[in-house]
C-alpha cells in the first residue's frame, strides 16, 4: 500500500524514530510509528493515529531486527558506516563486506555488497528476526539499493527494497524512493 512517511536518524547514539501513515481506505489510515534509542526497539500501530491496534517493544527479537535496520538503512547517512567503536568491518572479498554493530547487549552483522561502481547494490542477513504467528523465528533476508544521486556532497541511494527469502526465493515486502533528505552534520 502507498505510504508516507518521516524518519529522523541520530547515528552517534545508534537510534531513529520513523513515523508513517498508511491510506488504507478513503479517509481511514493507520499510523506506524517505529522507534530505536539506547538499545530498545518499539513498534505501534494506530487505526485514524488514536485506537491501538497492535505495540509491542523491548524483546530481543525486536532490538535486533530494529539494529539490523538501523545498519542496512545507513546507507541513506553513509557517515554512520565509517569504522567507530560500536562498528566494525570485516573483508570478506573484492565486493563483499561484513559489518558487525553492536548497541547495549545487542550485536548483528550484515554483508555488504558493492557494485562496480563501489556503490551498496545489496545487503544481506542469512538470520534476521521475523516476527510469525506465535513468534520470532530466524530467515534469510536482503535490502537492495538502487539509483544512486549526490545529496549534501554524498552519493546515497535514492530508491531501496527489502524482502525475505522463502523457500530460497526472494520476496519484496517493502519499497520505497527518498524523496526528501536534510542532513544535519555534528562535529
Amino acid at each position: 500500500m502507498p505510504f508516507g512517511a518521516r524518519q529522523v536518524i541520530d547515528p552517534v547514539s545508534v537510534g531513529y524514530v520513523w513515523d508513517a501513515r498508511v491510506s488504507i481506505l478513503p479517509w481511514v489510515h493507520v499510523r506506524v510509528r517505529d522507534a530505536y534509542a539506547a538499545g530498545r526497539a518499539s513498534s505501534q500501530v494506530r487505526l485514524l493515529s488514536v485506537i491501538p491496534m497492535a505495540s509491542e517493544g523491548a524483546r530481543y527479537e525486536l532490538n535486533s531486527g530494529a539494529l539490523h535496520r538501523n545498519l542496512v538503512e545507513a546507507a541513506w547517512y553513509p557517515t554512520a558506516l565509517l569504522p567507530s567503536s560500536v562498528l566494525r568491518w570485516t573483508p570478506i572479498n573484492s565486493s563483499t563486506a561484513l559489518a558487525t554493530l553492536t548497541d547495549a547487549d545487542v550485536t548483528v552483522s550484515l554483508e555488504f555488497r558493492f557494485n562496480e561502481s563501489h556503490e551498496i547494490a545489496s545487503v544481506y542477513t542469512p538470520g534476521r528476526w521475523q516476527k510469525f504467528t506465535g513468534g520470532y523465528r530466524q530467515t534469510p533476508w536482503e535490502g537492495r539499493f538502487y539509483s544512486y544521486r549526490k545529496r549534501q556532497n554524498m552519493l546515497v541511494p535514492s530508491g531501496g527494497e527489502v524482502g525475505w527469502y522463502h523457500a530460497g526465493q526472494w520476496q519484496k515486502v517493502w519499497s520505497g524512493e527518498i524523496v526528501r533528505s536534510e542532513y544535519e552534520f555534528v562535529h
